[in-house]
């Protein structure tokens, strides 16, 4: 988890503020050391900044997670580091990947959220976001504290897949947008995000009425996907969309000699 928040840091905060100190060396690793904690043996000064970061976030978290008045916070922190590295890893290559997807998870959620209580007796999704029995918290939710001083350690959730899944198609709506030249309010970016907020508002509207947690994504899913295709289809480039290939521009580092490793 170490390395998670510190990807997220080296890329995002030492390297936009100091992008200098990125070739700059700063120490290295005995080779058993850089082993057992599963990082590289040389490092920049942004990396040794992340790292020293990370370090602090992951004890912090381990030490206060199950408190109330701030554990919260360090693991709110956490998952947003874990969302960011998600959406700058993975990208979605066109429409039909990301609808396929969607559709999938919507149903995915449908089922562990409504159908899994009839056949475990308890709802497993909601049992593995909120830790179960253990009483410990886990980096797997956002966590939302009730607005009421009256009712202190309550905590509306937002799972982290709720998140992410949807949040490749938009990031996929916007580097079309990009490349196309769209202006903001004629892409399809501006009207994703919209419908990102109406989906999830529905959500904690739909929440509040029945006092049971709720698949998110079954309000996500249709406030992301349905304008999409609606814009799509009006502008005529659905097809365009759905065949797109936005793919890496270039093979991940280390690819090629995986791939000369296997033919050997």
């Amino acid at each position: 988890t170490t390395e998670i928040y510190t990807l997220s840091l080296h890329d995002a905060l030492p390297i936009s503020w100091l992008p200098h100190l990125r070739n700059k060396k700063a120490c290295t690793l005995n080779k058993r050391v850089a082993y057992m904690l599963g990082l590289a043996e040389d490092h920049t000064w942004t990396e040794a900044i992340a790292e020293i970061f990370g370090g602090i976030l992951a004890a912090a978290f381990l030490i206060w997670r199950n408190n109330d008045a701030y554990g919260w916070a360090l693991q709110n922190t956490i998952a947003i580091m874990l969302l960011l590295t998600i959406q700058r890893t993975l990208r979605l290559p066109n429409l039909r990947i990301g609808t396929i997807m969607l559709i999938c998870t919507f149903f995915f959620d449908i089922f562990w959220v409504f159908i899994s209580p009839k056949i475990f007796q308890k709802s497993v999704m909601i049992e593995v976001a909120t830790g179960g029995g253990t009483g410990q918290s886990v980096p797997m939710v956002l966590k939302i504290p009730a607005m009421s001083p009256d009712i202190p350690g309550q905590f509306k959730i937002l799972g982290l897949g709720d998140i992410a899944i949807p949040g490749l198609l938009i990031s996929f709506l916007l580097r079309h947008d990009l490349l196309s030249k769209n202006r903001r309010c004629d892409g399809y970016f501006t009207w994703g995000v919209i419908g990102y907020s109406i989906g999830l508002v529905a959500t904690f509207v739909s929440l509040y009425l029945m006092k049971h947690g709720q698949p998110a994504l079954l309000f996500l899913v249709p406030g992301t996907l349905i304008p999409t295709c609606c814009i799509a289809l009006r502008k005529g480039e659905l097809k365009a969309l759905w065949t797109a290939n936005y793919g890496p521009p270039e093979a991940p580092e280390g690819y090629e000699s995986l791939a000369g490793d296997k033919q050997a």
